[in-house]
């Protein structure tokens, strides 16, 4: 929707990358909900913070000023961060070893479905004030189906299990972890510096620099997509028969080349 918040709350671009800097600083503010889901459940904090998306996102479109605007989605990119990590934890526990990225898959392919649904809602958007805040009022729709999956999704088992061991940093920031952490925090670190800003501000340039119509740019953005589907499910499917390792950073570097 970055294009038509523009149009909303009548800034540029400058003001714009100012704005999505300040929300990225939400991941931070992650830190303190992510330990939540080692010290009172998985399942809890997926449940609660999916409720509270739903609730956050569909007052966001009617924010009265873009510095509230982005306020929100501060907050918003908070609870979704810890959201995502819960989750992956989640699925990852309660499979089988051999099959946790193959199970992390079909749950990128239900995200890849959230962010069609997302995309055809653009040309509403793209109507104005009004439309610019039914989009985000549209989550609302989604709250009914989270308290209905609540009913049907237990706790990790292994979490239940470990429920009595620390859930301190230091226990994961020392020892044998560190090194790791640090190697792949910093690969993270650096790809979204890299993919960030150009995923934000895609939609803006289509509009802005090639003159595209909010049904051009679902077009688009559906035609370059798709491929990703039957992607997720092979690149699962190879990083639990072969190696997870020998598949994500070969891969990794590929799509930054691609992308550049």
């Amino acid at each position: 929707t970055l294009p038509y918040a523009a149009d909303v709350y009548s800034v540029e671009n400058r003001e714009l990358a100012t704005g999505l800097a300040v929300v990225r600083a939400g991941v931070l503010l992650a830190l303190v909900l992510g330990p939540l889901a080692d010290r009172f459940g998985r399942r809890q904090l997926v449940v609660g913070a999916a409720s509270a998306h739903c609730v956050l996102a569909a007052g966001l479109g009617l924010a009265p000023s873009f510095d509230l605007y982005i306020a929100g989605h501060l907050v918003l990119r908070c609870i979704d961060t810890a959201l995502g990590i819960a989750i992956a934890v989640l699925v990852a526990e309660i499979v089988s070893a051999g099959s946790r990225a193959v199970a992390l898959s079909l749950v990128g392919l239900a995200a890849g479905g959230g962010i069609v649904l997302a995309v055809m809602s653009l040309p509403l958007a793209a109507t104005g004030r009004a439309g610019f805040a039914s989009v985000y009022l549209l989550q609302l729709l989604a709250l009914p189906a989270i308290l209905h999956a609540a009913r049907h999704v237990a706790e990790s088992a292994r979490f239940l299990r470990h429920a009595d061991e620390p859930h301190r940093y230091r226990e994961v920031l020392g020892g044998i972890y560190r090194r790791r952490l640090l190697l792949i925090g910093t690969t993270t670190f650096l790809a979204a510096a890299f993919t960030a800003p150009t995923l934000e501000f895609t939609t803006r340039y289509l509009n802005d620099e090639h003159g595209f119509s909010s049904f051009e740019i679902v077009f688009f953005l559906a035609v370059t997509g798709l491929p990703s589907f039957p992607m997720l499910i092979l690149g699962g499917r190879l990083a639990d028969v072969a190696s997870r390792k020998g598949v994500g950073i070969p891969l990794v570097g590929a799509s930054a080349l691609a992308y550049a």
